[in-house]
């Protein structure tokens, strides 16, 4: 059996007294003292939330990028003969914007109008 000695007991007991006292003083510093938040009012909203035009925008630039890897450049604007969504318009229009900068890159301004048929 070990002996615990004075000087431990006392070195406990401090340190019990300077624990509750440091935090009866934190305590007493952090949560007695706070003022309640104001009375905030909204006055607007914002949606965040992802459309479906938006999220069919992304998959249409990712999609042109899968196919300029692919090797094909081809624009989709107005190739339909469908009736379109909305999500349609911004999947053809943002495929459309990847690959006619990638044409242009690649040929030049003005090719697309100099090889459009008319």
């Amino acid at each position: 059996m070990n002996r615990v000695g004075a000087g431990h007991l006392f070195a406990l007991a401090m340190g019990a007294m300077l624990a509750f006292a440091l935090f009866g003083f934190l305590d007493s510093r952090l949560v007695a003292n706070v003022e309640p938040a104001p009375n905030r009012q909204v006055f607007a909203t914002v949606d965040l939330r992802i459309t479906e035009e938006s999220a069919a925008a992304a998959r249409g630039e990712a999609q042109a990028r899968r196919d300029i890897r692919a090797g094909t450049l081809a624009v989709r604007g107005g190739s339909r003969s469908c009736i379109l969504t909305p999500a349609d318009h911004a999947f053809d229009r943002a495929y459309d914007s990847i690959m006619l900068a990638e044409i242009k890159r690649r040929h030049g301004p003005g090719f697309v109008e100099r090889v459009a048929f008319r």
